[in-house]
């Protein structure tokens, strides 16, 4: 008889966790916009933007926004945060756009558990 509670229990469980991800699902379409408008704004700054400092810190705003959202735009924004980082001659943003690059492979290769950790680089 315990038995079968716990697998009552653990059904309703179940279905609690589907529900809340048909929900979330169903959500995506909102998800998606609010994103694709916060990266609207920052790509426009970015190309706004007036020095290599100030393109480097849009640009590294830009690889934290779509490195877990498209792994080819973030790779873009990696590469172009080395070339500002060059020009400006700076080892710890150079430093920065190289774990950023890294960041980037280490995705790729393993998208579903992305090394290293989300916080930021």
């Amino acid at each position: 008889m315990l038995c079968s509670g716990v697998r009552a229990e653990g059904a309703e469980s179940l279905d609690s966790v589907l529900t809340t991800l048909v929900r979330e699902i169903e959500n995506l379409p909102q998800y998606s916009s609010s994103k694709e408008d916060r990266l609207g704004a920052l790509r426009t700054v970015y190309f706004e933007s007036d020095g290599a400092a100030s393109s480097f810190k849009t640009a590294k705003e830009l690889f934290d926004e779509y490195i877990y959202y498209q792994s080819d735009s973030a790779y873009v924004y990696a590469s172009r945060m080395k070339s500002l980082a060059e020009q400006m001659n700076d080892p710890g943003k150079l430093a920065l756009s190289y774990l950023a690059l890294m960041k980037c492979s280490a995705h790729i290769a393993n998208p579903i558990f992305p090394y290293p950790s989300k916080s930021s680089i």
